[in-house]
């Protein structure tokens, strides 16, 4: 190899590692240089998250948090929201949050910087016009940044999103016993990961994560903790951006927003203002 196809092959391996590296916000050094929420500083309860949705069974979870006095942040997928715009809203109107999954469910080390910008404005702008609501929270499909994902959500102004807890409960093997073991005995603070849709997991295993759903609620009552949504254990929901301070009630059942009608047109226009930018 020459000296110039040395060059062009470490220009490339840098230009590789650039792009891959945020995928190490999983574990703590990475963090350092990419800072993403994997806890909250409450100390009465635990963010309770799922991925996926909405689809079908959504309801099913929505009808089980209720019934517990529960909310919880759905990172919505926008080609799921675009099939079911009703049930996006649905959860906004129940009380929860709905943070961005983006699109379409596939890894991000896998798409070139251009096509991730377009699916993260695209999610954004679906997600939005179905609920009325603006989208604070960000979690990319399986866990994964690259630095064009990193920028971008950034750029948007969301928070990174990822979580300590899991239940590993789109395996095909996954039995409710197993996640609700995996998830554990959440302590205040954690981020816990579960599916409210089986549309990218084993066929049916929302019904096995509904059943642990039930098993973590009570464990959690058991304890004296909450299964909170993320705005409400960091942000103040009616100031972007600022810390939120638990008031007397915050382990109350909250009220539910006034939820605008949905299509509004701001985030229509905001897309066309955020196209202009230069990005990755």
């Amino acid at each position: 190899m020459g000296t110039t196809g040395r060059s062009l092959f470490l220009g490339a391996a840098t230009l590789l590692v650039c792009h891959a590296a945020p995928a190490l916000a999983v574990t703590v050094p990475g963090r350092r240089l990419f800072p993403v929420l994997n806890r909250t500083p409450s100390s009465s309860a635990v963010a309770l998250t799922f991925d996926d949705g909405p689809g079908a069974p959504t309801e099913n979870f929505l009808r089980l948090l209720e019934q517990a006095g529960a909310t919880a942040t759905f990172f919505l997928v926008g080609e799921r929201v675009e099939r079911t715009p009703s049930l996006a809203l649905e959860i906004v109107r129940r009380g929860h949050d709905v943070g961005v999954h983006g699109y379409r469910h596939r890894n991000h080390l896998r798409l070139l910087p251009w096509q991730i910008v377009d699916d993260l404005r695209r999610a954004r702008t679906v997600i939005e016009d179905a609920t009325g609501q603006p989208t604070r929270f960000f979690r990319p499909p399986f866990g994964v940044f690259t630095l064009t994902t990193w920028w971008e959500a950034r750029r948007q102004g969301w928070q990174p999103v990822l979580w300590n807890r899991w239940g590993r409960d789109w395996e095909p093997h996954a039995t409710a016993a197993s996640i609700a073991q995996r998830i554990g005995e959440p302590e205040a603070g954690d981020i816990l990961l579960l599916h409210d849709s089986d549309a990218y997991s084993a066929p049916g295993s929302w019904r096995k994560t509904l059943a642990a759903l039930a098993l973590i609620l009570k464990q959690l009552e058991a304890t004296q903790l909450a299964a909170r949504a993320l705005s409400e254990l960091l942000l103040d929901p009616g100031s972007r951006g600022q810390e939120y301070v638990a008031s007397p009630h915050a382990g109350q059942r909250r009220s539910r927003p006034a939820v605008p009608q949905a299509g509004r047109q701001h985030a229509s226009t905001r897309q066309k203002e955020v196209d202009s930018c230069v990005c990755w």
